[in-house]
């Protein structure tokens, strides 16, 4: 009986063997062709922190990270697919020569994400729009060229900083700067957002309110494995994120929205009117030190404030003007804010759905800083 059962075993285990192997196959093909089917029918709603892959930690502490050269990252978002692509020179669009052609005029644009065009593809954006409107009004003898100095979520110091490093060696004839309203706000999670940032080193001046540095500085923990797999995995993404709404709609968990409220429209907005306030003297002083830098090789300087949807849309955001009019006084830098220029227009066509400009906002935008360029006798 012993050794017939054992024979028995024998003869089973290699069946055994063939159907785990069977079943890890089985489970192998059916997440690829899930993963896959993920990909296709539910792509990232934005480009979040999938534009980690064309940004890197920098080596200049100021900038704290920076496009990564070469890299690119094709998705399909709000209907639309785009194309992000990261020249050798570090910046999106065309590469500029160096030394700078003979009978060209070359405009560099610093900013964050409305300048780098995020949301549009980079014939759409606002750098590309300006080049166009400039060329088309140009002699034949007089070349205008226009450089992409936007980087997603930087604000006023790391544009500084930038502008520094990798925007004098482009040789600039003009410097247009973009400003937003999130530049006054903690630049913590737009880093974090849009590269690894948790184990380097942070620039104080990096932060609009010394109150925030003392936050920062506090050590940081790398993302976990299971944050690692909802970035890189769709799939898992899609599943984990099912199963916490469950959690939440069974009250097993609270809802993302719970825990201190974020500031009201109105309270964020009497805070930028604040113009002594330390976010304002922040601002200020980084704006004086680059029209300073660039003065002294003979560069001007201009600026023009970047409005989101829900800001054009509301009529208290143009009390907004008032702080950027007097700096633009006492600072001599020419500058237009473009809440005037939106009111009366159908904003929908104007914007994507994450509150980026469009094409169409893009050109709009183009236009008025044209304008502004053109009546302070800026351009040649």
């Amino acid at each position: 009986m012993t050794s017939a059962s054992s024979a028995g075993t024998a003869v089973n285990r290699p069946s055994l063997r063939g159907n785990l192997a069977l079943l890890s196959i089985s489970l192998t093909v059916a997440i690829f062709a899930g993963e896959i089917a993920a990909r296709t029918f539910y792509p990232p709603t934005r480009v979040g922190p999938s534009s980690r892959p064309y940004h890197q930690i920098s080596a200049d502490p100021d900038l704290v990270y920076e496009p990564l050269p070469g890299a690119s990252l094709q998705v399909r978002e709000g209907g639309a697919d785009l194309l992000y692509r990261i020249n050798a020179q570090g910046w999106r669009g065309p590469e500029a020569a160096i030394p700078k052609p003979a009978g060209t005029f070359r405009i560099l644009v610093l900013g964050d994400s409305v300048v780098f065009g995020d949301e549009v593809n980079e014939e759409e954006s606002f750098p590309r729009q300006l080049e166009e409107a400039l060329r088309a009004g140009s002699s034949p003898t007089r070349r205008y060229e226009v450089v992409n100095g936007g980087v997603l979520g930087y604000n006023t110091y790391q544009e500084a900083a930038w502008l520094r490093a990798r925007g004098l060696p482009a040789e600039p004839d003009l410097v247009v700067l973009e400003t937003v309203s999130n530049d006054f706000e903690n630049p913590l999670w737009a880093a974090n957002y849009h590269a690894y940032t948790r184990s380097v080193p942070l620039p104080p001046g990096w932060f609009p309110n010394p109150d925030w540095v003392v936050a920062a500085s506090q050590p940081q923990q790398e993302l976990g494995w299971r944050d690692r797999l909802k970035e890189e995995i769709r799939l898992y993404n899609l599943a984990a994120g099912r199963w916490h709404l469950l959690l939440q709609t069974l009250g097993l968990q609270p809802r993302a929205t719970d825990g201190p409220p974020d500031p009201t429209p109105d309270q964020y907005l009497a805070a930028l009117l604040d113009y002594d306030s330390v976010e304002w003297r922040w601002y200020r002083g980084l704006v004086l030190q680059m029209r300073d830098l660039l003065a002294a090789r003979g560069i001007p300087l201009a600026v023009w404030t970047a409005v989101g949807p829900s800001e054009a849309r509301n009529p208290g955001w143009s009390q907004l003007t008032s702080p950027f009019e007097r700096f633009a006084a006492e600072s001599g830098i020419p500058m237009v804010h473009l809440w005037p220029v939106l009111q009366g227009r159908d904003l929908g066509p104007l914007y994507r759905p994450r509150g980026h400009f469009s094409g169409a906002g893009n050109r709009l935008a183009a236009g008025a800083v044209l304008d502004l360029l053109h009546s302070k006798g800026l351009l040649p």
